[in-house]
């Protein structure tokens, strides 16, 4: 009888543990987050009110209502990022976006909402807003490129030869 109770107890010991973490998990994913709770790691210049002026999150925002692959898609989109990860962290509460970003290769110059918007443009064609590039790191280039335009990105870039 007492290996009966002892295996007895250590099931119910198991099972109040189990209950104990995923209780502690689930509470941890339904926490909102706020702007300083996003972790950039990577490269550049770009910063939280970045992320947030350029993506659509809204805070304060529970973690587990982050959609981090739309979330990636609209940042890589408007931050004309080479690649970006966004994850959730359970411990501590935060966003982890990891950035790569593009490397300008020549001035570039598009015409967007009947403006003119100057900025850079890198190997693959892709145009990345002025704004967005650390110019003290930069080079003069020989390439200019007028009118740029999604449509000529194949042309223009560097993997079309």
């Amino acid at each position: 009888m007492k290996k009966n109770d002892s295996i007895t107890t250590n099931k119910f010991l198991v099972l109040v543990l189990l209950f104990i973490i995923t209780n502690t998990l689930s509470i941890r994913l339904f926490k909102n987050i706020n702007s300083k709770d996003i972790n950039l790691k990577g490269e550049g210049i770009i910063t939280n009110d970045d992320i947030i002026n350029n993506s659509s999150l809204e805070f304060p925002l529970r973690l587990i209502d982050v959609k981090t692959k739309l979330l990636e898609k609209e940042l890589k989109m408007n931050l004309s990022l080479k690649s970006i990860s966004v994850r959730r962290e359970l411990f501590p509460v935060r966003l982890n976006i990891n950035i790569k970003k593009r490397i300008p290769i020549a001035f570039a110059e598009k015409v967007a909402q009947g403006r003119k918007v100057s900025g850079f443009m890198d190997l693959e064609g892709v145009f990345i807003d002025k704004k967005y590039v650390d110019e003290s790191n930069l080079k003069s280039f020989n390439l200019k490129v007028f009118g740029w335009d999604t449509k000529h990105k194949q042309l223009i870039s560097k993997e079309s030869e």
